[in-house]
């Protein structure tokens, strides 16, 4: 008898655990994974001097090319580029938003230019420009990984203005997000 009763239990506790129709607080949607590349470098692998920031050694601040597979039902795109080493604690590097949802790719050298995709907006980064900052890990902080995130929004437009943050970045994108993925690289020794 008492495990007649429990088995209804362990499904809802399956469901639950593994987030099955589950919603986050805001209510988003369910997320689509989105393919990330570059041909810069392999996914987790070493990026190229030349995308490095002119602190480092060969480094010409050439913002990384990266594209991503599309989302049905995207109304919009967002990008960051932040640094995860402990010491960065998640400085942004590069953070674009309001890609228009037909633009799947960002081309090499874009920031900056009239390369990037039309009425997309890049945020003011951790460096202080408003452009893509390439790597630059401190000497002697080891080796530093660098995310690129794209993000698929439900939303046309997402408000942000000023020097932005991790943080903000990520709370004016919350309960937008239908879709993400990333690539990782990094740079250091």
């Amino acid at each position: 008898m008492k495990l007649k009763m429990l088995a209804p239990l362990l499904i809802i506790f399956i469901l639950t655990a593994s987030g099955c129709g589950l919603q986050s607080k805001k209510g988003s949607l369910a997320m689509n994974n989105i393919t990330v590349t570059t041909p810069a470098f392999p996914y987790g692998g070493a990026i190229p001097n030349i995308y490095a920031n002119r602190g480092i050694s060969g480094g010409q601040n050439v913002s990384l090319p990266i594209s991503w597979s599309s989302v049905q039902g995207a109304k919009s795109y967002a990008v960051i580029m932040y640094d995860t080493n402990p010491v960065a604690r998640n400085f942004v590097h590069w953070a674009v938003i309001n890609i228009p949802p037909t633009v799947t790719e960002i081309s090499e050298g874009a920031s900056c230019t009239p390369n990037m995709p039309e009425g997309c907006k890049e945020l003011v980064n951790n460096f202080g420009a408003k452009s893509y900052g390439g790597p630059q890990p401190p000497a002697g902080t080891g080796r530093h990984v660098y995310v690129v995130k794209v993000f698929a929004l439900n939303a046309e437009m997402v408000n942000l203005r000023g020097e932005v943050s991790y943080n903000t970045f990520m709370s004016a994108i919350d309960g937008k997000v239908i879709g993400q993925g990333e690539i990782t690289g990094w740079l250091g020794k």
